[in-house]
Formats: structure tokens, sequence, C-alpha cells
């Protein structure tokens, strides 16, 4: 497992940030609270998964063991935190499971498709 930063160097409101991110959601979680990320600043909704960091923070982080990253790796990484997140959710609607198949819950992302069953008590 490890965690990614890019060079993109992207300007908005007077800095510069890059994008970091990790194999897990866990490992990116963890390596961002070593940072002093917090937690709220995580992009889940945008399309790829990560946190925005400037590049004094982007130093730090290689300092701390992050690997430079070129565009395909960042987005492997992201797609594959895609999926994790879209299984975290579909066990979380497991839990609602007790009873007799009562419908199908389907979650589509890129090429990524996954499904639930979605049960109820009868």
């Amino acid at each position: 497992m490890a965690v990614y930063v890019d060079s993109e160097e992207l300007r908005w409101r007077g800095r510069v940030w890059c994008h970091l991110v990790a194999d897990s959601l866990d490992e990116l979680h963890s390596f961002a609270a070593r940072l002093g990320l917090k937690r709220k600043w995580f992009q889940s909704e945008s399309f790829y998964p990560h946190y925005d960091v400037t590049v004094s923070v982007r130093a730090r982080a290689v300092q701390l063991g992050a690997i430079n990253a070129d565009r395909r790796q960042i987005i492997g990484c992201c797609k594959q935190m895609r999926v994790q997140m879209q299984a975290q959710r579909m066990q979380q609607l497991s839990l609602f499971d007790s009873g007799g198949l009562h419908g199908t819950y389907c979650q589509t992302a890129g090429d990524t498709t996954v499904t639930a069953r979605i049960r109820t008590q009868s």
C-alpha cells in the first residue's frame, strides 16, 4: 500500500494545489491525519476521491513517504478508491437486511457497477 501526490500545481484562490491519493481509503485518511488535514476536506463527492493539498503540504507528504506519481497512477488509485467507497456503501446498506428480498440497489461509477439486494422485514 502506498500514498501518492501529483505535481499538477493547479492555481486556485491565490494558492497552488496538488492531489493526495492512496491505494486504500484507510491509508489515505491515516496519512492525511499525519499531515494535519481534516477529514471534512476529503473530496469524496468529486469524480476521483482525493485530498487537495498545497505545494508546501505536498513537500511534507513526500518527506513522510508519499510517492510522486504521474496522472495515470493518480487516476488508477482514484478508481480503486471509488470501488472501495461503493463497497462500504453496500456494506452499510446490508445493515438494513433483515427479511425477504424487497428490491435491488445499483450504482455505477466509471466502468464498475455495484449491486445490492435490499431486504425488509415481512
